[in-house]
C-alpha cells in the first residue's frame, strides 16, 4: 500500500498545462497537430487529462478523460489503462478485448520543463508506427 502511494505521489511532475512544440514532432501515422495543449490535473487514484490541437487543416480537436492508476476505464469503446512506471515516465495503454491498439509513454525531462509522448500501436492494416511529439510545461 505505501509503495501505491509513493508512486501516487510521484505523478503530480506531470501535472501542468502543456504546450506542443510542433517543429520537434515526427509522426508516422496521422499528421502532427499545428497546435495542441494538453491539462493535466490530480485526481483521486489517478490522473485528469484533457487534450485540444489544431490540425493541419485548422479543425479544432478535442479528448478528455479521467483515468485510475492501474485500472481500465473504458473510453469510447476501447479500455485506457494509465501506469506510472516511475517519477518521470507515464504510460497510458489503450486495449480492446484485452488486445493492446496502442501506447503513450510520456517521458519528462530530467529539469522537468519538457515532455516526450512516444505514441506506438498497430494500425488496422496490421503496419506498425510510432509517433513522437515534445511538449514544454507552461504552467
Amino acid at each position: 500500500m505505501a509503495q501505491a502511494a509513493a508512486k501516487k505521489d510521484t505523478s503530480k511532475a506531470f501535472v501542468g498545462t502543456w504546450e506542443l512544440l510542433p517543429a520537434e514532432s515526427k509522426f508516422e501515422f496521422d499528421n502532427p497537430p499545428r497546435k495542441a495543449t494538453i491539462l493535466v490535473k490530480p485526481e483521486k487514484g489517478g490522473l485528469f487529462m484533457r487534450a485540444e490541437w489544431l490540425d493541419p487543416k485548422s479543425k479544432k480537436g478535442e479528448i478528455e478523460h479521467e483515468l485510475v492508476f492501474n485500472k481500465p476505464t473504458l473510453v469510447n469503446g476501447v479500455e485506457v489503462t494509465l501506469e506510472l512506471i516511475d517519477a518521470a515516465t507515464l504510460d497510458t495503454i489503450v486495449a480492446k478485448e484485452g488486445a493492446e491498439l496502442s501506447r503513450v509513454r510520456r517521458t519528462l525531462s530530467k529539469d522537468g520543463k519538457t515532455m516526450e509522448l512516444k505514441q506506438t500501436g498497430t494500425l488496422p492494416n496490421k503496419k506498425a508506427f510510432t509517433n513522437v511529439s515534445k511538449y514544454k510545461k507552461v504552467k
